[in-house]
């Protein structure tokens, strides 16, 4: 019963999605998703991204690669439908879904510089962008017309703060931070980037890794505390 329950759940999310995709021409694909070839349906929500750019694809993408028991995959497409869609109840349950099925665990208890991140994760960059000149402007209204009134310098330092943590994060922090992936398979790490080396390391298909270098068919990573090189075409940029 709750295997049933928790399989209503992803049809249940993927019906308010697939109707909002219908009505934008997404008809062939969702008829796919609907009749059981998920991978075409796949593959079509893959080419439909790449002429438009509508992360909501990412989401439809996810489902089915969940469909089709490929967790890894799906975690890897929430993921990327995550930066537009931070908040979106369906996609977290869904998210949440696919770790469970890779016994991946609930979320570790967090340090403060990681619950401020989490929050910051909550909104897309789009929103950021938003807020952050919303507070300049108003902490730059205040704080140019304030005169003498202490109570209007007051307030435009308080708007003034989060909107200079806010623009560093989109100017300078953001950028500079390493790329985050998701391990596609099992990653077996080695020491160097060639094939016939004994692994270092393993790192389980679904997990969260931090890219820190790429090129040709190999990358470095680091995923729970260990780091080394594995096969690029293992690894899912989350972008």
């Amino acid at each position: 019963l709750f295997r049933s329950a928790r399989g209503l759940l992803l049809a249940l999310s993927f019906a308010a999605l697939g109707d909002q995709l219908c009505a934008q021409g997404e008809g062939d694909a969702i008829a796919a998703y609907r009749k059981g070839d998920y991978a075409a349906a796949e593959r079509a929500f893959a080419e439909r991204f790449a002429q438009t750019g509508d992360r909501r694809l990412w989401f439809a993408r996810g489902n089915c690669f969940f469909r089709q028991q490929d967790y890894a995959q799906a975690i890897w497409a929430y993921e990327c439908a995550r930066l537009a869609l931070p908040r979106d109840a369906e996609l977290l349950a869904n998210l949440a879904l696919a770790r469970r099925r890779l016994e991946l665990g609930g979320e570790a208890s967090q340090s403060f510089a990681e619950a401020l991140a989490s929050l910051r994760d909550r909104f897309s960059r789009v929103e950021l962008v938003t807020i952050t000149t919303v507070l300049m402007a108003f902490a730059a209204l205040l704080l140019g017309f304030s005169g003498r009134r202490a109570w209007s310098r007051w307030l435009g330092l308080v708007a003034l703060v989060p909107g200079s943590l806010l623009a560093a994060e989109l100017l300078w922090l953001g950028p500079a931070r390493p790329q985050e992936a998701i391990a596609l398979k099992k990653l077996e790490l080695v020491s160097e980037p060639k094939a016939g080396l004994a692994p270092v390391a393993t790192v389980a298909p679904g997990t969260l890794v931090t890219m820190r270098g790429e090129g040709g068919e190999w990358v470095r990573v680091d995923a729970d505390g260990h780091s080394g090189y594995a096969k690029r075409s293992l690894v899912g940029k989350i972008d």
